[in-house]
């Protein structure tokens, strides 16, 4: 069961015999696989990366679909989906192309390319008010995990199932697809693989795990995306990373959590050159609050590179919950979908703000929060899917999808 805590009521663990251990993980050859892990159990799943190509939300209001990192290639089609059969793809290295954003899991490649003052707009699809169904409307080009293009049209998200379709260029291999949320309930999202036509289950419960290792997808100059290897966080899980400081003197307490998913990243090694091996960045120690609550201080010692992809980490707990609290047993939010206002409750009384979002990312609402009930007025939002993000008075943060239907 996941645990949310403030950082105030955190008892420092010194005292009480924490000490400092070295572990690792390896993503193989080529970084091929990815590692989930724990703070409190060590590596909980390693599993291959490369025979999936999307993954889909399965959160009770999401909508995101995101790409596999490890390729770069999506097009989007300026036409319209009846051309399906039709699809001339000349010129398809100059149609607008996506990636993952990497600052939020609900950011997906699929996402992208909509209209980002329009709520209702998805990206792929467009959300109806009425049937609470998001209707497809793009065409796309991708490359897949095993370098096969397809073309693929996201049908539909009705009733918790997602309806998809796709085929060869050559209209060969054309198939017809549904993923059912609940047959992936606790985890973050649902797998397909599209040169094999299967679903798969990768994720582990997303109360098992703190921190993804993985090879992902980074614009790293204007124009310019390649493949780096680092850490995604959870979600829900918050990390402080503090720089220009040495490891011994880092402090949880002096740092700013935050909930963006690759805050860790990949840019605490470097490359160098003369001696063709990586480096560890020197004083850059992380802090991360995992889905139990406590925080752990992580610093990183070595970088094995493609040939093994082994990456080893210090890791010591540093403050452990001294006051244990449920998000789902101490916030409550309703309506959702809702009307006119949104009702926030906060039975610990412990909140500071809220933000809306788009899903494109763009800040519509923001209110200052000073009680146990707060309302928020959502009458001037347009219809459409949107996210919350709760900010606690020491910090931390959490998201939620909600829904306006007026």
């Amino acid at each position: 069961m996941k645990k949310e805590i403030l950082l105030s009521s955190m008892i420092l663990a010194g005292g009480f015999g924490f000490t400092q251990e070295e572990d690792s993980v390896s993503l193989g050859m080529g970084y091929a696989n990815r590692s989930y892990y724990s703070f409190a159990d060590g590596e909980v799943a390693n599993v291959d990366n490369t025979a999936w190509d999307l993954a889909f939300d399965v959160s009770s209001f999401g909508a995101t679909i995101r790409l596999n990192g490890i390729q770069q290639d999506l097009y989007l089609y300026d036409g319209d989906t009846a051309d399906f059969a039709t699809l001339d793809t000349a010129g398809l290295y100059s149609w607008d192309s996506y990636i993952n954003g990497n600052e939020s899991w609900w950011d997906g490649a699929l996402n992208k390319g909509g209209d980002p003052d329009d709520a209702a707009d998805l990206g792929w699809g467009i959300y109806n008010s009425t049937t609470h169904h998001i209707n497809g409307e793009n065409l796309y080009v991708l490359e897949s995990a095993d370098g096969e293009f397809k073309k693929l049209i996201i049908n539909k998200l009705a009733s918790g199932t997602y309806s998809f379709h796709y085929a060869n260029l050559d209209n060969s291999g054309e198939e017809f697809k549904t993923i059912a949320k609940s047959d992936y309930s606790g985890k973050n999202f649902a797998y397909f693989d599209l040169s094999a036509g299967e679903e798969i289950d990768l994720d582990p419960p997303k109360t098992d795990w703190d921190i993804l290792f993985i090879n992902y997808a980074e614009e790293l100059a204007p124009g310019y995306i390649g493949g780096v290897t680092g850490a995604f966080s959870n979600v829900d899980v918050n990390v402080a990373e503090i720089t220009d400081v040495p490891e011994d003197e880092a402090d949880h307490t002096t740092g700013t959590f935050s909930p963006n998913l690759s805050e860790i990243g990949y840019d605490w090694k470097t490359f160098d050159f003369p001696t063709f091996s990586y480096f560890i960045e020197d004083s850059m120690t992380y802090f991360i609050q995992t889905v139990e609550g406590d925080v752990w201080k992580v610093f990183f010692t070595h970088f094995g590179g493609s040939m093994t992809g082994k990456i080893k980490f210090n890791k010591e707990q540093v403050a452990f919950a001294g006051v244990v609290e449920n998000w789902e047993e101490s916030l409550a939010i309703f309506p959702n979908p809702a009307n006119d206002h949104l009702n926030i409750i906060s039975a610990n009384n412990d909140l500071a703000s809220a933000e809306i979002y788009t899903t494109a990312g763009r800040v519509v609402y923001t209110i200052a929060i000073d009680g146990a009930t707060t309302q928020i007025q959502t009458d001037a939002l347009p219809n459409g899917m949107y996210v919350l993000k709760l900010t606690s008075n020491s910090g931390e943060s959490r998201t939620e999808i909600i829904s306006v239907n007026h």
